[in-house]
């Protein structure tokens, strides 16, 4: 490449390659916050049925526990979760996604862990992508 330094600086990145960058950033910050409402949800489940006896529910709301049932059109699915431990186990975890969301976005040693290493694969790609067009434009100046 016998070009001079500045036939050699890339191409800034458009809006649609930040848009996508960015666009990777958010989906891997909400794939880690719906992974630890599913992890939550389902730790909530399972102690709430080991835990929490029928008899304990119906002191607390009065009633005995309401059963889900899921009936599709042949099959009926008696699911062994009452409503109330579903609609509680449900709250919590979406409770604990927003704390983590909001934590994820406050605190600075938690992004800097989290981002550290997704960080660097985006500055290799960018990085990749200079070269490319580099290689590109002193192709194109040769021809």
């Amino acid at each position: 490449m016998g070009g001079s330094a500045a036939e050699l600086i890339s191409e800034p990145l458009s809006h649609t390659h930040r848009a996508n960058l960015l666009l990777v950033l958010l989906l891997t910050q909400v794939f880690q916050v719906l992974l630890l409402a599913v992890a939550v949800f389902a730790f909530f489940v399972g102690f709430g049925l080991l835990a929490i006896r029928d008899s304990v529910i119906q002191a607390w709301i009065g009633h005995a526990p309401t059963p889900i049932t899921w009936n599709w059109h042949v099959v009926v699915l008696h699911l062994p979760v009452s409503s109330q431990l579903y609609q509680v186990a449900v709250f919590l975890s979406a409770f604990a996604g927003v704390y983590f969301t909001v934590y994820a976005v406050s605190d600075a040693t938690y992004r800097q862990q989290f981002f550290e290493e997704l960080s660097r694969g985006l500055e290799q790609a960018i990085g990749v992508r200079e070269v490319y067009h580099v290689v590109r434009t002193s192709q194109a100046a040769e021809q």
